[in-house]
């Protein structure tokens, strides 16, 4: 999802409208700092709760299935079957990905 940033909103404001965090947004729009400008697009990680064979992964850019399975120690089709949606070799930055322990 995204959000086109508006005058005076600040990432703390924007993390509360859709009940994610501020360190959420930074990471999922590789965000150096809490600037951000009007006019701007964030990318909004869809939010899901963690349980204890379930963790949540915001992905970064240049991410790949590969390298998410191997940081996690999971197979990449164990990820693609665990997500409601379609997962292709091209992730989205900011995407929201479920990773199911076995």
């Amino acid at each position: 999802m995204k959000h086109e940033i508006k005058a005076g909103e600040s990432l703390k404001k924007i993390a509360e409208k859709y009940k994610t965090s501020v360190n959420a947004l930074r990471q999922g729009n590789r965000l150096s700092s809490s600037h951000i400008e009007a006019g701007r697009y964030l990318l909004i990680p869809t939010p899901l709760k963690n349980t204890s064979n379930k963790k949540l992964y915001i992905v970064q850019r240049g991410d790949t299935l590969w390298n998410i399975a191997k940081q996690f120690s999971v197979n990449s089709k164990d990820i693609v079957n665990g997500n409601n949606t379609p997962i292709t070799k091209a992730l989205l930055p900011g995407q929201t990905l479920i990773i199911k322990k076995s």
